[in-house]
């Protein structure tokens, strides 16, 4: 996967501008629904990446956020220009050739947009989600250390 984003250094929020997302599927034997599966492991490893994740209570350890409209998982209008790109190379264990490519296509997002963040800001990120106040923390970090 590959992620190109916007960093507000002042308020550490990043916008996802394009995203690549790229899958060895063996033999595509329904291309239009590979793509709707990577674009749908893609938009899932967006909230992933960026603002899905669990706060708890330091002192007794309850999730505060234990439903899923308190995740804030991306909408429609969260969703960048997401560009699917099947790889065929077969699967010869398979009888049609094909490999499955549904979970697997949010692995790579998380990773892609940490080392965009890390390309053009110069601070790399290393917590999940990846929201304004740990990108924040990030660029203080890289900052300090001249990295």
């Amino acid at each position: 996967a590959f992620a190109e984003v916007e960093v507000d250094i002042e308020t550490g929020e990043v916008k996802v501008i394009r995203l690549v997302s790229s899958h060895d599927v063996g033999r595509a034997i329904n291309p239009m629904i590979v793509e709707g599966q990577i674009l749908g492991g893609a938009a899932q490893g967006l909230g992933y990446a960026l603002t899905e994740g669990f706060c708890f209570d330091q002192r007794t350890g309850t999730a505060l956020n234990q439903w899923f409209l308190d995740l804030r998982t991306p909408s429609i209008l969260d969703i960048p220009d997401i560009e699917p790109v099947i790889v065929e190379l077969g699967e010869p264990t398979h009888p049609f050739g094909a490999k499955g490519c549904s979970e697997i296509s949010y692995v790579g997002v998380a990773p892609a947009i940490a080392n965009a963040i890390c390309h053009a800001t110069g601070a790399r990120v290393t917590e999940l989600p990846m929201t304004p106040d740990v990108v924040l923390k990030a660029l203080r970090e890289a900052k300090r250390t001249g990295a």
